[in-house]
């Protein structure tokens, strides 16, 4: 025995390695007698990697034969067979012969097929159909390469030929399969693993592959090697058709995992039927795969399934295949009030007939659980079962019921059972619904009961429908042809909200930006033809609005709306408004408004809605006016003035003179109480003669209008109270604009300036004389409609002329003149007899400087010896 120290040593470098497999080698050709520079043919060939029996012939894989080029090793049907190794021209390192399998026993003039895999050639893997020539030789028919570098594509080959009975194979037909393992493959961002599935074609001696579906693996799955085994079950469901088993044994962190693909109607099913995981205490589950005898003895084959170092047998389950025939009888419901008892529409049959087999002998016990619904997804449900007894079920329009049925086989291998299952169902007569059909469900599942000794419960097959649906229909008002025809016509219109007092006459007013809310759409919606079904209208409007409300609708108008969900780019929204819930009505007529609302400052200088209609059954023929563009309604600006006179409602003018001429002015103020700033026009109308005589002469306006040369007026001038001004006068009208626009909330003065000439007022002599000025205001009707009252636009200023006139002017101011100068005389000769104007004088002091007092009338002068006489630039302190 050798000492464990000599089979195991430490290598620190690669170098070392290397020069232990160049060790290897020379040992290698000594012992085979190889000498000079030949290389390695068969002395790491690990012939029998793979196995297949192609028509009696036993092949065996050769992975590393050839310097791992890989080839195959034959063994004739002699009682001593010699093996025949057969170097095949693929690149270095195609590990050819990994895998292995017959055609389906197909053959060519060449020879039987064969399959075989070399998962690592050109880095992408890659499959060889070979033909088996009798004498030894071998050719390639067809060579398919994969896609995915790294996939290992051909790891795992599987022939399989679906149907299971021999006597209905057939070559041409493309009933055989080719199963190619990729457990390396990627999926998305995943390494998951994957099997391509071709299917062959033979035309004469030449071969086609035509892709199929593949098979892939869970999506959480990841690194699993799915497709590392691939395993023919036979007929696991006995339908006659060849089933397959899948490992991934590095699936779910190297727990492994196998899945179970069905066949049906000669197509092998891209979906698993079953995913069986494999325990935490026996990692790779699924490494290998086996179709063992009837290891339990019920008749089924069972699978047994490698993993690390444990196998676990997986028995297979009693397949049960389910037909159902669903009915209703009547199948149609009647038009109301034609029912029998005149309040229902009386009972329906509503018949179930099963039936049931599966591939078994002796009894074979199916425990089922059925359940009704009708009127399937109904908040409100439109029929209900007729209640007797214990069938009563759990509900009104639900019944719940298990039954356990009983298969008896009348052969060796299948088991039959036929059923027929009644109730009773009845709709009420007064149904508001009555297009839509009622949908009754019929579902079914087998009760899974806990395994009993070697005989758990059945299950259904896949392939068996558990869930159907059988419809229940209203007759139709629509003629003898059952077919209703509908007709229907769209007319809409629009007009704003609210509209000012003054307007509400008008059918048609704009829309106000500052003042308008809403738009209405008027809508005018019949049907001329027969019944309409979900009948539904669209409106699309400006995304600065959002629908609010509908308005004057009768009680017995079913009309819902709804916003539309829409892209936040678009410059539109779109209103969905389904008519009469779900039957409009022959010859029905319905009107009724559309509210749509803003808060927004409207921009554009029109609004456009459009608004169509369609009903589910009407035909293209009737679409003709199932649309409507009603005439865009202009945006305005809401404008709030009015005009009202100055501080003062007179201007007065005093005139005492002849022939001097006056100057004089009145206002107009401008007010804006709305809620934009707003431009406007004046126009001023006055008298411009008094009893034939020209009297005011217009000279100029404030500096915040700007007014156009004066005009005569017009009969639509004078229709603003220009009669009774100019009834007897000549009149101009001065029209003025203003030069800015008005802010909100504030207002404007606008004056004018007239000379007021005396000689029409100076004829009477004396008296007072009014002239009335009127003044009106409007606004451009292209941008700006006012929504007060014409008569807040219009006000009036008075001009009052007093006249007092002076006879024999001249002499009042010559007689005036001369009174005065005489008082002014009269009074200087007072003041100056009053001696007002003298002056007192101070005699000076004698030479001899003694003290005098001198009497200077009422005032004495004192000068004391101590005086100091007073230096230059000072006050004296003697006093006049």
């Amino acid at each position: 025995m050798l000492s464990t120290n000599l089979l195991f040593f430490t290598a620190c470098r690669f170098l070392m390695l290397w020069n232990l497999n160049i060790l290897c080698l020379c040992v290698c050709m000594c012992t085979t007698g190889q000498s000079g520079n030949r290389t390695l043919e068969n002395e790491f060939a690990q012939a029998g990697f793979s196995a297949a029996v192609v028509q009696e012939e036993v092949v065996l894989g050769a992975v590393g034969a050839n310097e791992w080029r890989g080839g195959i090793v034959r063994f004739g049907t002699e009682p001593a067979p010699i093996p025949h190794f057969v170097k095949l021209d693929t690149p270095t390192d195609s590990y050819l012969g990994y895998s292995l399998s017959s055609l389906c026993g197909w053959s060519t003039s060449f020879g039987a097929l064969l399959v075989a895999g070399s998962p690592r050639e050109g880095h992408v893997g890659g499959i060889h159909i070979l033909a088996l020539h009798r004498n030894g030789s071998v050719a390639t028919i067809l060579h398919q390469q994969g896609s995915q570098l790294g996939s290992y594509f051909g790891a795992e080959i599987l022939s399989l030929e679906m149907i299971e009975n021999k006597a209905s194979r057939s070559n041409e037909k493309g009933s055989c399969r080719i199963l190619v393992g990729t457990p390396g493959a990627w999926r998305g961002d995943r390494e998951q693993g994957s099997v391509i599935v071709y299917a062959p074609q033979k035309d004469g001696d030449k071969i086609s592959l035509q892709s199929l579906p593949s098979l892939v693996p869970s999506r959480d799955s990841e690194q699993g090697w799915f497709g590392a085994v691939i395993e023919n079950l036979g007929d696991l469901d006995g339908d006659g058709e060849r089933d397959v088993a899948v490992g991934a044994p590095r699936e779910s962190e190297g727990t492994g995992a196998i899945y179970i693909y069905l066949s049906h109607n000669g197509e092998l099913s891209s979906k698993p039927s079953q995913r069986i995981k494999g325990t935490k205490t026996s990692g790779l589950f699924g490494l290998a795969l086996a179709l063992t005898a009837d290891l339990t003895g019920d008749g089924l084959p069972d699978l047994a399934v490698g993993s690390f170092g444990l196998i676990t047998i997986l028995r297979s389950l009693r397949v049960v295949r389910l037909q159902t025939i669903l009915g209703l009888e009547p199948n149609r419901i009647p038009l109301p009030g034609t029912a029998a008892n005149g309040e229902r529409n009386g009972h329906f049959n509503f018949s179930i007939f099963m039936s049931l087999t599966a591939q078994a002998t002796g009894e074979v016990t199916v425990p089922l659980k059925i359940e009704l619904n009708l009127d399937v997804g109904r908040r409100k449900p439109r029929a209900e079962f007729v209640q007797s007894g214990k069938d009563a079920g759990v509900g009104l329009n639900k019944l719940v019921k298990n039954v356990t049925l009983k298969l008896s086989s009348k052969d060796d291998n299948n088991a039959e059972y036929t059923c027929k299952l009644e109730y009773f169902i009845t709709v009420a007569d007064n149904v508001e619904d009555r297009v839509r059909p009622i949908h009754n469900s019929f579902d079914i599942s087998i009760i899974e009961n806990e395994p009993q000794d070697l005989y758990p419960s059945p299950v259904l097959d896949p392939s068996s429908p558990t869930s159907h649906m059988v419809l229940l229909h209203f007759s139709k008002d629509c003629g003898k042809d059952d077919i209703c025809l509908p007709d229907l016509s769209l007319h809409a219109s629009l007009s704003s909200h609210p509209v000012p007092s003054w307007a509400k006459h008008q059918t048609r007013f704009p829309f106000l930006t500052g003042y308008s809310k809403q738009i209405i759409v008027n809508i005018r919606l019949k049907n001329n033809g027969e019944d309409s079904y979900n009948t539904f209208l669209f409106v699309y409007f400006p995304s600065s609005f959002y629908y609010n409300t509908l308005t004057n609708l009768s009680p017995h108008d079913r009309v819902a709306c709804d916003m539309v969900q829409q892209n936040e780019t678009r410059e539109s929204k779109l209103l969905r408004c389904q008519i009469a819930q779900h039957m409009f009505k022959a010859q029905a007529l319905l009107n009724f408004k559309v509210l749509l609302s803003t808060e927004e400052r409207q921009t554009m200088q029109e609004l456009f809605i459009t608004a169509s209609v369609k009903g589910e059954n009407e035909t293209k023929a009737a679409l003709r006016d199932n649309s409507a563009e009603p005439r865009p309604l202009p945006i305005l600006t809401a404008a709030n003035l009015f005009l009202t006179e100055g501080e003062e409602m007179n201007a007065f003018v005093d005139i005492l003179v002849k022939g001097i001429n006056k100057e004089t002015n009145f206002t107009y103020k401008v007010l804006n109480q709305g809620q934009e700033a707003v431009s406007f026009y004046l126009d001023f109308l006055l008298p411009v003669t008094f009893d034939g005589v020209p009297a005011l002469q217009f000279q100029k306006a404030s500096k915040r209008v700007e007014c156009s040369a004066q005009r005569e007026p017009s009969r639509e001038d004078l229709k603003f109270g220009g009669e009774e001004i100019c009834g007897t006068q000549h009149c101009i009208l001065i029209p003025c604009k203003s030069i800015e626009l008005l802010p909100v909330s504030e207002n404007m003065d606008v004056s004018l300036t007239f000379t007021v000439l005396t000689k029409a007022f100076t004829k009477n002599n004396n008296g007072k004389f009014t002239l009335v000025t009127s003044g009106r205001l409007h606004l451009n009707n292209s941008h700006f409609v006012s929504i007060n009252d014409e008569s807040q636009h219009r006000a009036q200023v008075n001009i009052v002329v007093s006249v007092q006139l002076m006879h024999n002017f001249l002499l009042i101011i010559g007689l005036s003149a001369g009174g005065g100068l005489l008082l002014l005389l009269l009074v200087v000769a007072a003041c100056y007899k009053a001696g007002f104007f003298k002056r007192n004088q101070m005699q000076e002091p004698n030479v001899n400087g003694g003290n005098t007092a001198q009497d200077v009338g009422r005032y004495e002068v004192i000068v004391s010896e101590n005086a100091k006489e007073p230096a230059v630039g000072e006050k004296s302190d003697a006093a006049e």
